[in-house]
């Protein structure tokens, strides 16, 4: 698994959490809408195709949980990817988790 620097950048209505390589090349990330103040729905990861296979999603959707948990917010996941890991690890992911 890559060592990789996760960065979020929020805005009013949106955001987004990237993920960098140690050289500073964007390796992937994960856009969000912001529904209100503590919900987003997570609509798209994408992953650059030389770091496919190298756990970026994983680690951008882990940083997307620790993010939300940190700051009170829960997630709609869409993006299929997203939707895929929250089943997967439902235990990990049901505090953050819209209902």
């Amino acid at each position: 698994m890559l060592d990789l620097i996760i960065t979020v950048h929020d805005e009013a209505n949106v955001g987004e959490i990237h993920a960098y390589t140690q050289d500073n090349v964007l390796a992937g990330r994960i856009t969000y809408v912001k529904n209100d103040a503590h919900h987003i729905t997570i609509e798209h990861t994408y992953v650059e195709e030389a770091f496919n296979g190298q756990g970026v999603g994983g680690q951008l959707v882990k940083a997307a949980i620790e993010y939300c948990e940190a700051n009170n917010i829960k997630i709609t996941p869409v993006c299929p990817y997203v939707v895929h890991y929250f089943e997967k690890h439902a235990d990990e992911v049901a505090s953050v988790l819209y209902k």
